[in-house]
């Protein structure tokens, strides 16, 4: 069964789906949108009481709708609805935000980072995976290395640039040495006070996701052109030299 939550906009806000089961059935939404961290199919069981559940920020106060709808062999069939309900804020915040639709806009716009960033992330731990891997099959080709190695060093040296500006500089926060804060901490600064608070956010927590959002966008169209371009190309000369297969490259038959 799928229950889907619509704003008075029309566009979805969640999707909740659970199993059918015989007699009355309750189904509970906790008034949050879904969760922006990486999709992790096997999630391991969160036993420590200090850390936060997986989950989106709070909706804006409004009003809702809920459909409820069937799904058999991928064919979505709709039952119920929509029924109409209100999203209210209740009464006790210690500092509510005079502005709440725009307190859920900006955590909105601070989720989409935190998408995007995390996602950026996966991507530079892929290719240097990949690089690897690549620096390992060319002693496997019949090829002189020196072919391959300058290609390889430039790709290295890149994601080893790569990663210092999206997580910060290993090295100097193991010698206690001060280093400019990384996308990753000023993205983490603003989001720990503000991700799920029903507070206006502060100056500094506007300001640190302004710098994280235009520091990304410069590294992550590095990213886009190492993976796209540099790791293509040499996986190119690779293949055509008959590399052993490494991840991420798609042999070619030469029948």
């Amino acid at each position: 069964m799928l229950f889907t939550i619509r704003n008075e906009k029309g566009d979805i806000t969640r999707k909740l789906k659970t199993a059918t089961k015989k007699g009355v059935n309750r189904l509970v939404w906790d008034f949050r949108y879904p969760s922006a961290n990486p999709i992790n199919v096997n999630p391991s069981p969160n036993d420590n009481p200090f850390q936060s559940e997986d989950v989106g920020q709070l909706v804006a106060p409004g009003n809702y709708t809920v459909t409820l709808s069937k799904s058999v062999d991928g064919i979505v069939t709709e039952l119920a609805g929509p029924e109409k309900f209100e999203v209210k804020v209740l009464p006790g915040t210690t500092l509510p935000a005079a502005d709440r639709p725009a307190l859920v806009e900006w955590q909105r716009k601070a989720a989409e980072l935190q998408r995007s960033i995390a996602g950026a992330s996966a991507i530079l731990n892929d290719a240097n995976n990949r690089a690897k891997h690549m620096r390992a099959a060319v002693m496997s080709v019949a090829k002189p290395n020196q072919d391959f190695v300058k290609d390889i060093q430039g790709i290295e040296e890149k994601i080893r640039a790569l990663q210092k500006k999206m997580n910060g500089d290993r090295v100097a926060d193991q010698l206690n040495i001060d280093a400019p804060p990384s996308i990753s901490s000023r993205l983490f600064s603003s989001l720990y006070d503000g991700y799920g608070s029903t507070s206006e956010p502060t100056t500094t927590m506007k300001e640190q996701l302004r710098i994280a959002g235009e520091e990304f966008e410069v590294a992550f169209e590095e990213l886009k052109n190492v993976f796209n371009n540099d790791i293509k190309s040499l996986e190119q000369k690779l293949e055509a030299a008959g590399a052993p297969y490494t991840p991420g490259r798609m042999p070619e038959w030469r029948k």
